[in-house]
């Protein structure tokens, strides 16, 4: 069928599909003899994919993705969710302030325009704690992209495994990953950013366990809009939690067995705590004062 006939079956205008095959959400075949478009049932179905995702505002790079199977739809369905619920929060606040507009009953020149804009322009403001958790949010997500490890399910020997099982991970976490250079130690891209990876091998019960551990070259963007000091405590802060965590395990212990009502139990748990202490200055400084003072 032609443009017409697809536009007309799918209930898309002319216009917006000639838009989606343009942004490469859909490719019909051309007829050979005249270079028109033919539209098959299987283009109607996509198009007609296009229009419900499109029906909910779905922005058509997310659309695209999910066609093209790097997102999965329940994915993206997600995350236009939340896109949604903000805008209905900033909608609700625009309708409050029409109401309150409405009650005041004042005319257009009697309207003090200064105050207003300055209201409206004003940033909302969080509580301490709740910036606190939503700026450490940000941290832990850009720590969690810059640095990861995973255990793969083959053997990894030879360059060509170790590449296999970085494919499969990506797979599996639904990312594009391009390998650049293959090697023991190899260099990819994962969503665009650029990583390195090596084999570690720990023993598990007594037998070597390969892990790959990928490391992302340079510094992630992700947590930028943080405050540099409150982002660096963070960082280092979310270094020394397993120490903290372990310090925790250990004071329990020491305290079920009655070693606290002593003095050497003060002192044991006051030096893990002391070591504990300063890794997470040395690391706040350490972040500061290199490659985290951005």
């Amino acid at each position: 069928m032609n443009i017409k006939q697809a536009a007309q079956k799918s209930g898309i205008s002319e216009r917006n599909i000639r838009y989606y095959e343009q942004a490469g959400l859909i490719t019909p075949a051309r007829n050979p003899e005249n270079d028109y478009r033919q539209y098959t049932e299987e283009n109607m179905r996509t198009l007609k994919l296009i229009r419900i995702l499109r029906s909910v505002d779905m922005p058509v790079e997310d659309i695209r993705d999910v066609l093209q199977g790097k997102t999965a739809l329940a994915d993206a369905a997600l995350a236009q969710k939340q896109r949604l619920q903000n805008r209905m929060e900033t909608l609700k606040a625009a309708a409050d302030f029409c109401g309150e507009l409405n009650e005041n009953c004042c005319s257009a020149d009697a309207l003090d325009v200064d105050a207003c804009l300055t209201r409206m322009e004003a940033p909302a403001q969080a509580g301490w704690f709740t910036g606190w958790v939503q700026d450490y949010a940000k941290v832990a997500s850009a720590l969690a992209k810059e640095q990861f490890s995973f255990t793969p399910d083959s053997e990894v020997r030879t360059p060509q495994q170790v590449s296999a099982a970085l494919f499969a991970y990506a797979e599996q976490q639904n990312l594009d990953i391009v390998i650049t250079h293959e090697s023991m130690t190899p260099r990819f891209t994962l969503n665009g950013a650029e990583y390195t990876a090596r084999v570690v091998y720990t023993p598990v019960m007594r037998v070597p366990t390969a892990h790959i551990s990928c490391q992302m070259v340079g510094a992630s963007e992700a947590d930028a809009a943080v405050p540099a000091p409150r982002r660096c405590l963070q960082r280092s802060l979310h270094k020394a939690l397993p120490g903290i965590l372990l310090l925790l395990v250990i004071g329990l212990r020491l305290g079920s067995q009655g070693m606290l009502n002593s003095a050497d139990g003060w002192i044991l748990l006051g030096g893990f705590a002391a070591v504990a202490i300063a890794k997470s200055v040395y690391d706040f400084y350490w972040l500061y004062n290199h490659n985290d003072k951005r």
